[in-house]
């Protein structure tokens, strides 16, 4: 079970995306229990071949969408948290 559920929409920033993903999986012994939820929204990059080969300590999940726009991809993101 988790406590918070952070949402990163996301489009065509596979790299930048690694590294917060990176960055939040490095949290400390101790913090709340989180998942992270990535929404690709039309990615044409590596943005879900990356996804699928990265390994975190943290739950992540991901949803990807034909490309909705920011707006509607971070409601997606919360329906499905």
């Amino acid at each position: 079970m988790v406590d918070i559920s952070v949402i990163i929409p996301t489009h065509n920033r596979a790299a930048m995306l690694r590294s917060i993903l990176s960055r939040l999986d490095a949290q400390r012994d101790g913090t709340p229990a989180f998942e992270v939820l990535v929404v690709a929204d039309g990615c044409e990059d590596d943005t879900s071949t990356m996804l699928s080969s990265l390994r975190t300590r943290v739950p992540l999940r991901t949803l990807s969408l034909p490309g909705v726009g920011p707006a509607l991809a971070r409601n997606a993101g919360a329906q499905v948290a």
